[in-house]
């Protein structure tokens, strides 16, 4: 029996879309993991398409190639008909493929689901996993899969056929970590939407009481994912990574007491963050906190249920900041209540607390929340909206701002351009006394080495790329540490830093069909380390990324022509070719090179 648990999205109706809307739910992978604890054959597939049409040629590619018995579509509201038309796509190519969906617009539009999609054989509701393991069980020991807690099925006459609610997992621990399968960047550390929040669709698979993994589970966790993936960044995806004080710092103090030495980013919020967590935060390497702040104006808060001490709020910006830490905000333009005088609190707010940056959303309605049955009470608004195709999401906007949106929300945008604040020399100053391991290692790698002091550099650069906070400032590093070791003559070691690097560039989850970057430095200096080895095969493949990425690189073609040349069969008359082309582009030959082709003149 072979499982596929499908994140499906067209991302070419999704321009601009957040980020978290290109990646699976983070219950896809914990499911993954409990089907292959049970030794049941999962996969997890990300399809993730520039259009409708490729992606449906994608989906059938998946579907013909690992043929499926039963297969789990992740069901948000913004790829809702993505699911759907995957779906039928999948039971064009297995009319015999079970095919359930979950997720928070699937559970609140079960009955919707169900009656308008006949391809979908039920609806999960809830956390997956458990709900997931059942079904898959009876499947394959051939039994009857009805009247299953947590999912949603039709009964003989089509009606829906409710198996009952199947409780949340209480012990988060028991659930197999997804590190043992498959790579990932996004951690969990708990579940639940705390604080009864009117406009948050995830209430409706997590529930809304918070439950904690154990700070030596995550920890595990993080420790699997850099020995086995060499994961140094992650992004912990909580609602409130801080709402618990005891839990955030024993994560923090864990990660500096092992020495993980992983770089991460998190969600939090003013009234949940303290002087203390901060500290351990950036000990144990935190280099962003977004801060769902929402907005600046109280009315606003109490309409989203969002209460904020907006004086505890700006200063607890500014010490994220002075520990060094980047500040970000997220604000929600468009709530209940919003009005000009509301939006102009927000601004003030934002110009006294001084953000390193600020992320704007619009107000967005989501089935099964409070917002969207208020907005249904009210008038003009039914669960029909979520059958028109043109219709991605719903926007909420303000009755009193109507005809001026656009003005509004290109004013606020550019408003917080504006006012990004980097930090201070003050700031840095602090951060530095404080945290000197965090010292700026990459300039004095580069003073050394224009000193010619190449030794030295190779040291300051190696403390830059342990202490790197982000893909990109590791990235730098690599491609300085490599350049160290081509000096000396290192050319092995230098390999190992490139291909450290070229990791990195790659795109950090699964897709299909499956990507490449190439980062053009990274590959040059490759193929000029194989060279020096003698290695001609390894040398010709990463000079073909190179020239697939720039075909007109001048050192590319070069490279190619001795590749050519060096062949166990070599090709002269292409190698000369390759040489002229790499002349003209403006590339300085050497002239011994030229004499070894017979181009003595310059071609």
């Amino acid at each position: 029996m072979r499982i596929a648990l499908i994140y499906v999205i067209d991302c070419s109706a999704l321009p601009g879309a957040a980020p978290e809307l290109m990646r699976p739910p983070a219950e896809v992978y914990s499911t993954a993991a409990l089907l292959r604890s049970y030794k049941l054959d999962a996969e997890v597939v990300e399809i993730c398409s520039r259009s409708r049409e490729e992606m449906l040629a994608d989906t059938r590619k998946v579907a013909k190639k690992l043929r499926p018995n039963l297969v789990g579509l992740a069901c948000r509201t913004d790829n809702r008909f993505d699911a759907t038309d995957a779906a039928e796509v999948i039971k064009g190519v297995n009319p015999d493929c079970r095919i359930l969906l979950n997720g928070a617009h699937a559970a609140a539009m079960f009955r919707q689901m169900l009656g308008e999609f006949a391809q979908i054989d039920g609806v999960v509701l809830g956390e997956p996993e458990s709900a997931y393991l059942e079904y898959a069980q009876k499947m394959n020991a051939l039994s009857p899969t009805d009247n299953i807690r947590g999912i949603v099925q039709r009964d003989a006459s089509g009606a829906p056929l409710h198996g009952g609610l199947r409780k949340p997992v209480a012990n988060l621990d028991s659930l197999p970590s997804p590190g043992k399968f498959v790579d990932y960047a996004h951690v969990l550390t708990s579940r639940g939407c705390p604080e009864g929040r009117a406009y948050l669709p995830e209430r409706l698979v997590w529930g809304e009481r918070p439950r904690f993994r154990s700070p030596a589970k995550v920890l595990e966790e993080l420790s699997l994912l850099k020995k086995r993936y060499g994961r140094d960044v992650v992004f912990f995806s909580d609602e409130d990574f801080t709402i618990s004080r005891e839990h955030a710092i024993a994560i923090c103090r864990g990660m500096v007491e092992q020495g993980l030495n992983v770089s991460f980013d998190i969600n939090s919020h003013p009234n949940h963050m303290c002087g203390e967590r901060l500290e351990w935060l950036k000990r144990a390497g935190c280099f962003r906190i977004t801060y769902h702040v929402e907005s600046g104006a109280e009315k606003v808060l109490r309409a989203l249920n969002r209460p904020m001490d907006i004086e505890n709020a700006v200063e607890i910006c500014r010490l994220t900041r002075r520990h060094g830490i980047h500040a970000r905000y997220r604000i929600i333009l468009g709530a209940p209540g919003e009005t000009r005088e509301s939006i102009e609190e927000t601004k003030r707010f934002i110009e006294r607390s001084r953000p390193s940056s600020t992320s704007v959303q619009s107000m967005q309605i989501y089935p099964g929340t409070p917002l969207y049955e208020n907005a249904k009470k009210k008038g003009g608004l039914d669960d029909g909206i979520w059958l028109k195709r043109e219709i991605r999401s719903l926007r909420f906007w303000p009755r009193e701002l109507e005809g001026d949106r656009e003005e509004i929300v290109r004013d606020f945008v550019e408003f917080t351009r504006k006012h990004s604040y980097p930090f201070t020399e003050e700031e840095r100053r602090y951060a530095l006394a404080e945290y000197p391991d965090r010292a700026d290692h990459f300039k004095r790698g580069r003073g050394n080495l224009e000193k010619g002091n190449v030794e030295e550099a190779i040291a300051e650069y190696e403390l830059h790329v342990s202490g790197a906070r982000s893909a990109d400032t590791a990235v730098a590093g690599l491609i300085e540490l490599a350049k160290c070791y081509v000096l000396v003559g290192a050319y092995s070691s230098a390999l190992n830093n490139l291909r450290a690097a070229d990791r990195l560039v790659q795109p950090q989850r699964f897709t299909y069909p499956k990507t490449e970057r190439v980062h053009p430095v990274i590959v040059a200096l490759m193929a000029e380390c194989y060279a020096a080895l003698g290695e001609w095969g390894e040398c010709r493949d990463a000079t073909e990324r190179l020239l697939a990425a720039v075909p007109e690189h001048p050192y590319g073609r070069f490279l190619m022509s001795r590749c050519l040349l060096e062949a166990p069969e070599p090709d002269r008359d292409r190698a000369a070719e390759e040489c002229r082309k790499a002349v003209e582009l403006g590339h300085k030959v050497p002239a011994d090179y030229l004499k070894r082709l017979g181009l003595a003149e310059a071609p």
